[in-house]
């Protein structure tokens, strides 16, 4: 994600997310799906289902953005949002 941001940094709001930024950021979507795959459980396991409901936001709000600009910096802002509150509550570093 770090890389995708840094890719933006420097344009404006008006403007267009290059092509590689939009493939990038879509890429996301099955990396999602493959993550709520690995987790082990069945889907009314609590675990399971927050990782399926996590999932289901996050690439909504992917699709969501489109090649908008600041769509991207409202989608960053909403995932570091989710990120922080995770690792306030004891979620990993990575």
């Amino acid at each position: 994600m770090m890389s995708i941001e840094q890719d933006v940094k420097t344009l404006e709001d008006d403007q267009q997310l290059p092509i590689q930024v939009q493939r990038d950021l879509q890429m996301l979507r099955p990396k999602l799906a493959y993550q709520y795959g690995r987790v082990q459980g069945r889907d009314d396991d609590p675990q399971k289902a927050a990782m399926g409901a996590l999932t289901g936001i996050l690439s909504e709000a992917i699709a969501l953005v489109g090649s908008d600009v600041r769509r991207f910096r409202n989608f960053m802002d909403f995932f570091e949002a989710i990120l922080a509150y995770h690792r306030r509550y004891g979620g990993r570093a990575n």
